[in-house]
């Protein structure tokens, strides 16, 4: 527990960058149905920087500071940060305002603001939408908190210390793996919304790995079938990865990618994607395009020997 509070900390002092290859989702002004795969793992890092700070900008030799709109994707990714801090005993003004909300209740209809100094953000705010949104977008954005979190089973499991080289098995639960129904209301209409799970999306976190999109729930690692992990990993049911390099082992010098120092665990992302779709009353349904929803996950690696198979 207390490893996990350590990571969720870290993750929620990360900086903000303008990252190169980043391909935000569903913009403000842009409409939900036009989300985006997500690119590199280190997104989770750049995509909103938190601080623990008190004080805001004043003096010419500090950054500039400004309310900032965020998009759908970044809303996401905070709505999985914030999910996961208070699941784990985290509280803050940053995640506080969004308690209400990660149960199921409708967000209020306006844009949510970071106060942004440089890298740094102190303080998150609901503000009345700048640009008029349609009812499709605001029907995305409430979709969001809507849908379950993942709950991934990994093998090895998340405690255990993966070898670099060898297959990560991550799945759904069937019960998990099952259409959603909201009814939500905008101004006056009622919408039913539906949603599917359609596929998932595993980053690791590694800065040069790509992500990996899976068709389906995945397939769990069975012990009771012969050969090699990577035997199970081909099957076309599968969804699994293989971290490319080895995190801090605290031993050796922590140099990385482009000299960059390794974290002591990767901290990656596992993907629900939802096929949505939205009508009013008896009326045709409209395309509400991929929702995502997304958890956190921290791996340490190591340059080892071990297949899954011989981790009990």
């Amino acid at each position: 527990m207390r490893r996990r509070l350590q990571i969720l900390a870290a993750t929620l002092v990360a900086a903000v960058a303008t990252t190169s290859g980043i391909a935000p989702a569903g913009a403000a002004g842009e409409g939900g149905a036009t989300t985006k795969i997500v690119g590199r793992g280190d997104i989770i890092t750049s995509i909103l920087g938190w601080s623990t700070g008190t004080s805001r900008g004043g003096s010419a030799s500090r950054p500039r500071c400004a309310w900032r709109t965020l998009t759908d994707a970044q809303i996401e990714w905070v709505v999985a940060v914030a999910g996961q801090g208070i699941a784990n005993g985290l509280s803050s003004r940053l995640i506080d305002p969004l308690r209400p909300y990660l149960d199921g209740s409708e967000l209020l209809d306006g844009d949510l603001q970071g106060y942004i100094c440089g890298t740094s953000t102190y303080e998150l705010r609901f503000a009345p939408t700048i640009v008029p949104r349609t009812a499709q977008q605001v029907l995305y954005r409430q979709m969001i908190t809507r849908l379950p979190a993942p709950a991934p089973r990994t093998t090895p499991p998340p405690a255990a210390v993966v070898p670099v080289g060898q297959p990560v098995f991550f799945s759904i639960d069937p019960q998990d793996w099952r259409p959603v129904e909201a009814m939500l209301r905008h101004e006056g209409l009622t919408a039913e919304v539906r949603a599917e799970p359609v596929g998932l999306r595993v980053i690791t976190g590694e800065p040069t790995f790509d992500p990996v999109i899976c068709n389906g729930p995945g397939t769990p690692f069975r012990t009771d079938l012969p050969g090699p992990a990577a035997l199970q990993a081909r099957a076309p049911a599968a969804c699994t990865v293989a971290y490319r390099t080895s995190s801090d082992t605290g031993r050796s010098p922590r140099s990385g990618v482009d000299g960059l120092p390794r974290p002591m665990a990767w901290l990656g992302t596992v993907t629900v994607l939802w096929s949505a779709r939205w009508r009013i009353g008896t009326g045709e349904w409209t395309d509400l395009g991929l929702i995502p929803r997304t958890r956190l996950i921290a791996r340490t690696t190591r340059e080892l020997t071990t297949s899954i198979e011989n981790q009990r």
